[in-house]
């Protein structure tokens, strides 16, 4: 009985089949022949009819005509005959699918209609390079014409296409189906992404070079991610892990920040890259930033030209930190409650600071200016320093209280046997790295008189303004530098001899003493502290009886005082040669 219904469907007239569709290629105008069909292709007929019969956007439909062309290459036909077949069926299947892969398939048709093509070598990425081999450019197909556009776009019909491809798997992560999708379909989406953010398009919303580079922040590498955590689990996906392993990724973000300079940002950025595979976390990915926007002007004397040489790496592009995901975050706010736990307030207005990014899908990390006001000892420095270690941020302390002169911020001039750039320049050097948390200590101490140098509460402001910070000029390499992905966070003992336009620029947190019940969780910190500062192995210093600073003050350097005096009397009893045999 269903073998007689499958053959009555069948037999049913052409027209409601394929709805007056007009086909050329043989091979689907035998499927509106029911009696003169060759026997060999009698088979991949009936699978064709099933195909256009499912009804438009439903997922039957999508299966049945991507197995058209799997069973397509079983044929053994000439390339001709198979590449037009596919471009006269995508263009049929793909108008009107919710099929990820059948959509790129579709653009790819829509591209060779307008005489483009990807470039030769497009996402054959070498393992090691990050050069522009890989990089899915436009080119002139083989059948156009010899004269060439000045500047070759993606056409409009093709963006909109690769654009609902996106909004597919967007849609899909949205709803926490996308673990639910193909290998082939996830991969698809990630050349979409790549296309439209290394070409120049027609379609309005991505015209323009600072649209593309928006497209690639706020939605491609986000979905990149997203689709690499799937991808990273499947045995299916290894044949093309060039595609989600990180290589890509870094290659078009490269491209999206740097434009015509990708050659000189991959000899930079390549040490400063880890690949994106099973052994790394998946989702750190390739936010680069060039910090010194040059030319550097050469120097006068061998001195600066060897300082100079030294930071000619600025000149590339280094990678920005990236925002840890949210269950990492609340591990964070865990171990600093353990370790300050008379911190409530100033570790909730953290929490908020970092929460709130993860949630609305920030990628880079970079945090506001925050003032830490508390009694002296109360805590405020360490606390600082430890936000910096457990986010993995490069730390830059600068004792700013008391400076007369700002030249230990903004560099030192050429000439002199001193001079070099600015300490905030050296930290993005020593580490390789746009990002870092820098501590402006005893911000109540700085004073407005300056000599030979601009206040230095001139220079904090324009650090602190994102637009002014962004050109921040180094005295040293007289060039101006992006200092925007610098966190920089403050700490004081009062507020009344901070000056008001730079009080205005921070978020104000309190830090109380610690209570007699918190002695014990500060001076294990201590303790850490100063096994960190020894360069011993965890486990080597002995942990202080609480006898040891029991009648110490509420006061965290006090309390440090203490320990060392504890380790020294420890050290002498247990440590002494003697003592060891």
């Amino acid at each position: 009985m269903v073998a007689d219904a499958k053959e009555r469907t069948d037999a049913r007239p052409t027209s409601s089949l394929i709805g007056g569709r007009g086909f050329r290629h043989p091979l689907l105008l035998i499927a509106t022949d029911t009696n003169n069909a060759p026997r060999r292709f009698g088979a991949f007929r009936r699978l064709i009819r099933r195909a256009l019969s499912s009804p438009v956007e439903s997922p039957r439909r999508s299966e049945l005509a991507i197995r058209v062309l799997e069973e397509l290459e079983a044929l053994e036909l000439d390339d001709d005959s198979v590449r037009n077949f596919r471009n006269e069926w995508l263009h049929e299947m793909g108008r009107n699918t919710r099929n990820a892969y059948l959509l790129e398939a579709f653009a790819m048709v829509q591209l060779a209609m307008s005489d483009l093509a990807l470039a030769h070598g497009a996402w054959q990425v070498a393992p090691t390079s990050l050069g522009n081999y890989g990089l899915p450019r436009l080119v002139l197909a083989e059948t156009a014409s010899a004269s060439a556009p000045p500047k070759l776009l993606v056409p409009a019909s093709v963006a909109e296409t690769l654009l609902k491809c996106i909004d597919l798997a967007m849609e899909a992560e949205r709803d926490a189906k996308l673990s639910t999708w193909s290998t082939r379909d996830c991969l698809a989406v990630i050349r979409a992404i790549a296309v439209l953010s290394v070409n120049d398009t027609q379609h309005f919303p991505l015209r323009a070079e600072a649209a593309r580079k928006q497209f690639f922040e706020s939605v491609g590498m986000g979905l990149w991610i997203a689709l690499t955590k799937h991808l990273r689990q499947r045995r299916d996906a290894m044949e093309c892990a060039t595609l989600w392993n990180g290589r890509l990724q870094q290659i078009v973000a490269l491209n999206v920040f740097g434009g015509d300079q990708i050659a000189a940002m991959a000899s930079t950025a390549q040490g400063a890259f880890s690949t994106i595979d099973g052994s790394a976390d998946a989702t750190q990915t390739a936010h680069v930033l060039r910090v010194v926007h040059g030319p550097i002007n050469p120097g006068n004397c061998k001195e600066d030209r060897e300082v100079i040489k030294q930071y000619e790496p600025l000149l590339g592009y280094l990678p920005v930190a990236h925002m840890p995901p949210l269950h990492h975050v609340e591990e964070i706010l865990i171990a600093m409650r353990a370790e300050f736990p008379w911190a409530d307030a100033a570790i909730d207005e953290l929490g908020v600071l970092l929460q709130s990014r993860c949630l609305f899908g920030v990628q880079q990390l970079q945090l506001p200016p925050v003032l830490v006001v508390g009694f002296p000892g109360s805590g405020k420095t360490r606390f600082v320093r430890r936000i910096a270690e457990l986010l993995k941020l490069p730390f830059l302390p600068l004792g700013i209280g008391g400076m007369h002169d700002s030249k230990p911020i903004t560099g030192t001039p050429r000439g002199w046997a001193s001079g070099e750039p600015s300490p905030l320049l050296n930290l993005m050097l020593r580490h390789q790295s746009a990002s870092g948390l820098v501590l402006l200590d005893e911000l109540d101490k700085v004073t407005s008189r300056t000599s030979n140098s601009a206040p230095i509460t001139s220079v904090l402001l324009g650090l602190l303004e994102s637009e002014s910070a962004k050109r921040w000029h180094d005295t040293f390499l007289q060039t101006t530098c992006d200092m925007t992905r610098l966190s920089f966070w403050a700490t004081a003992n009062g507020l009344g001899n901070i000056p008001r336009p730079l009080l205005s620029r921070f978020i104000i947190v309190y830090m109380p003493e610690p209570r007699r019940e918190h002695m014990p969780v500060l001076a294990r910190g201590v303790v850490e502290d100063i096994r960190i500062e020894w360069g011993l192995p965890a486990g080597v210093l002995p942990i202080p009886p609480s006898s040891v600073y029991s009648n110490a003050r509420l006061n965290a350097r006090e309390v440090r005082r203490m320990v060392t005096r504890f380790l020294y009397e420890w050290g002498q009893e247990h440590r002494r040669p003697e003592r060891l045999h």
